[in-house]
């Protein structure tokens, strides 16, 4: 399998983990939960996203957090 058909592969268990095109990725740790929540519960809305990660934020504050930590 060449590196442009392999899929990301995201560990949860021990240690938060990405591993792309076979290279491990460091993220922040807000980024790190974006990438984990996503990998648990599929595709999700930014609003959803924002909410559930930053409850406590006003949703106006939470939407552009979120769009900065998932690249958007």
């Amino acid at each position: 399998m060449n590196a442009a058909n392999r899929q990301p592969a995201v560990r949860l268990l021990g240690g938060f983990g990405l591993c792309v095109d076979g290279d491990w990725v460091t993220l922040t740790r807000p980024s790190a939960r974006v990438v984990a929540l996503l990998g648990l519960t599929g595709h999700r809305d930014r609003d959803d996203v924002a909410a559930t990660l930053w409850p406590d934020a006003p949703r106006n504050a939470a939407t552009p957090i979120c769009g900065r930590r998932c690249g958007g």
